[in-house]
């Protein structure tokens, strides 16, 4: 049987602009989470003027959109990294690897239910044995929310709590790291994770799912912390989780440990897309 959209549904952090993109390709779906800037560079996409991880993310979504062919997973992520690699080199020439506007996702080739993760975004499925989630990771993203809920914790714990407003102190301190952590970017190691930067993403650093049983099949951004609630797959399921949670921790240094928290005026610590798909 056929899959099909039966779901799709997209916040941005803020309520305006979100850096994460959906494609509904011809053969293939997916969600592409642009990563937040750490350089202040600008580029132009589709028409106007944005930031490295939307240009990033809808170069990609547009370079998958375009294949018209059914093409191996691995061949369609290379395609688009190099369609990023060309486009960031014609707009920002000579840039350090640090500084490449990148994205994470997660694909799905429709003919053969192969899905395919490059950085941290989440796939989650349901068949007769019940439901199920995975995603990617990114090493220094799991080392670095915890020296920012240090500072933050510390600055409490010192009389001198802050209260969400103005700059955030633990993210400043590990503002320097968060620079440097694209070093890492596709490179095999202790602190190696994989993401769409335009260089090959090695195999190693990926995460690859065989979902041929699978009845329902989610790709959702890792703003959504978690897919498979009470042992279903729901988006009202995922979204009153993620609710409950920014009640619990908005400054995301507990449960919801993160780089950056919840700001005034803000829906979410980040932006979040689900993108669900079933049988007919």
């Amino acid at each position: 049987m056929s899959l099909t959209l039966l779901r799709r549904h997209a916040v941005a952090k803020t309520g305006n602009g979100s850096e994460d993109v959906a494609v509904l390709g011809q053969h293939a779906y997916a969600v592409v989470d642009g990563a937040t800037d750490k350089t202040g560079l600008r580029y132009r996409s589709r028409g106007r003027e944005v930031s490295p991880g939307l240009f990033a993310a809808e170069t990609i979504a547009d370079a998958l959109t375009d294949t018209t062919e059914d093409l191996e997973l691995a061949v369609l992520v290379a395609r688009a990294g190099a369609a990023l690699a060309a486009e960031r080199e014609r707009q920002h020439p000579g840039l350090r690897r640090e500084e490449y506007p990148s994205a994470s996702l997660a694909l799905l080739r429709r003919s053969t239910r192969e899905a395919l993760i490059v950085g941290d975004c989440r796939v989650g499925w349901t068949t007769q044995h019940g439901a199920h989630e995975t995603s990617g990771s990114i090493p220094p993203d799991e080392i670095l929310p915890a020296v920012r809920s240090f500072v933050l914790e510390a600055l409490a714990a010192g009389g001198e709590p802050w209260d969400g407003s103005g700059e955030d102190p633990g993210r400043a301190v590990i503002m320097p790291a968060l620079r440097l952590q694209g070093v890492f970017a596709n490179r095999v190691g202790r602190y190696g994770y994989s993401v769409l930067n335009g260089e090959p993403v090695p195999e190693e650093l990926t995460v690859s799912l065989e979902l041929g049983e699978a009845r329902r099949i989610v790709l959702a951004t890792d703003g959504y912390p978690q897919l498979v609630v009470g042992g279903r797959l729901t988006l009202d399921g995922a979204e009153e989780h993620l609710a409950r949670m920014l009640t619990e921790d908005p400054f995301c240094v507990g449960g919801l440990m993160s780089t950056k928290g919840l700001r005034p005026g803000q829906r979410s610590f980040d932006d979040r897309t689900w993108l669900e798909l079933g049988e007919y």
